[in-house]
């Protein structure tokens, strides 16, 4: 039997901690994918695709960014934690942002990216988005909560700089193709369909009451808490307002002005 070399003894405790570093991230909100793109026959930078699915708001989009721009981007959130962290007033909003400081973060490398530092970057880049995901969330909901005008101030600064990282045009919504059928009651449609986030229609009773139920699109399963009033003739999403699921009555038309039940 062959014995191991004084070589192979030497590192083969270096082996098992770099392959669980190495172990490839998986997020349901975040998909990275890295490219190397060639400037010139010797100089190339390592682009990283991301798909970003957003829990918020319930879509998807493509952005496409340099390892420098997260970088920056997270030190300026840092500068921002360090100069509210001691004012007392603001301290819901420090923790917000602590809690995204003391995320680890891919370190910087001055050489060539090689295998090892892509996928340290993809696995760190992907826990750096879902924490902005979260900071998001969080932010949202704590400017609800809140009346303080200095958190309220900031939080806004601070969303300006979330949409501006992100700053691209949706990508993708299920195609609607309103000369089918509603899907749950088989009825063809009227004038006025319901329209989930997912981009799939239904009438609206249909799409109310399936939804008490099950909160999902009956056809793709995607988590639905909302959606829009469609006319069919116009395809214009209308507007929006608060209202309370009702029991199901007989479908009469609607004018092209109805208004959108998202409360759920």
């Amino acid at each position: 039997m062959k014995q191991p070399s004084l070589l192979s003894s030497l590192f083969a405790g270096l082996d098992q901690p770099f392959r669980a570093h190495l172990k490839a991230p998986t997020s349901a909100y975040v998909h990275i994918h890295a490219e190397i793109v060639a400037t010139s026959p010797k100089s190339s930078y390592t682009q990283y695709t991301i798909e970003l699915t957003n829990p918020i708001t319930n879509s998807w989009r493509r952005v496409t960014k340099r390892y420098s721009e997260c970088y920056r981007f997270r030190k300026s959130l840092m500068r921002m934690y360090y100069s509210i962290r001691r004012d007392a007033e603001m301290a819901p909003l420090a923790e917000l942002l602590q809690r995204l400081c003391l995320t680890p973060f891919p370190k910087r490398y001055f050489e060539s990216d090689d295998a090892f530092v892509r996928m340290e970057r993809t696995q760190g880049l992907t826990l750096f988005f879902d924490m902005l995901f979260a900071l998001w969330k969080d932010g949202l909901r704590l400017i609800t909560q809140t009346e303080v005008h200095c958190i309220l101030a900031k939080w806004t600064f601070i969303e300006a700089m979330l949409e501006a990282f992100l700053d691209q045009s949706l990508h993708h919504k299920a195609p609607t193709n309103l000369d089918d059928a509603c899907a749950i009651c088989l009825g063809d449609f009227e004038d006025t369909v319901f329209q989930l986030r997912c981009g799939h229609c239904f009438h609206r009773d249909c799409a109310l009451h399936w939804l008490v139920e099950h909160a999902t699109c009956p056809l793709c399963r995607q988590t639905c808490n909302a959606g829009d009033v469609l006319s069919v003739s116009a395809m214009q999403p209308l507007l929006r307002t608060t209202s309370t699921i009702a029991a199901p009555a007989a479908r009469h038309h609607m004018p092209s002005r109805a208004v959108s039940c998202i409360a759920f």
